[in-house]
């Protein structure tokens, strides 16, 4: 069931970003005098500026709080509470989001148990990211309702804050 629920994540992920990635691309080869008026797509003109990502903020201002250090590195931030997955998630990357949740010292409301459970989880990955057996063991039921809840705290509150 655990392997099951993981490759449904994966298969969500993927299906994600390629949508995302489908969507940057022209249509290749297909002709405007075949596109109907009423299925006429907008385009942004190329000269147009590109949407700015949020600056990251100076983790030397941050009050320890949840919201404030995940704010400090968008980038590692979005996939921190997302499964880890031998020969798919390098040791380097999970050390970067360990990092990030170190900084952590209030973390979210009620949800204390669950960061304690995400950080195990994070120091474990660490050691056996390479380990299939030891990250299919760590991340059971109880460590993925840790990072769901963890990641819904993130987008809902973290991230409306940009």
């Amino acid at each position: 069931m655990k392997i099951s629920r993981t490759l449904g994540t994966l298969t969500l992920l993927t299906a994600i970003v390629v949508g995302i990635a489908g969507c940057s691309n022209d249509s290749v080869g297909s002709d405007a005098s075949d596109t109907a008026a009423s299925d006429t797509v907008a385009t942004i003109p190329a000269s147009s500026p590109s949407p700015e990502k949020p600056e990251n903020k100076d983790p030397a201002t941050t009050d320890g709080s949840f919201c404030e250090v995940m704010l400090t590195d968008i980038d590692t931030a979005a996939t921190t509470y997302a499964v880890n997955i031998s020969g798919m998630t390098s040791a380097d990357q999970v050390k970067k989001k360990l990092a990030l949740v170190e900084q952590i010292t209030t973390p979210p409301e009620g949800l204390e148990e669950e960061f304690a459970i995400w950080k195990t989880y994070l120091q474990t990955a660490v050691t056996s990211i390479d380990d299939i057996s030891a990250m299919t063991a760590a991340y059971d039921d109880t460590t993925e309702a840790a990072g769901q809840a963890l990641f819904r705290v993130y987008v809902d509150e973290c991230m409306s804050r940009l």
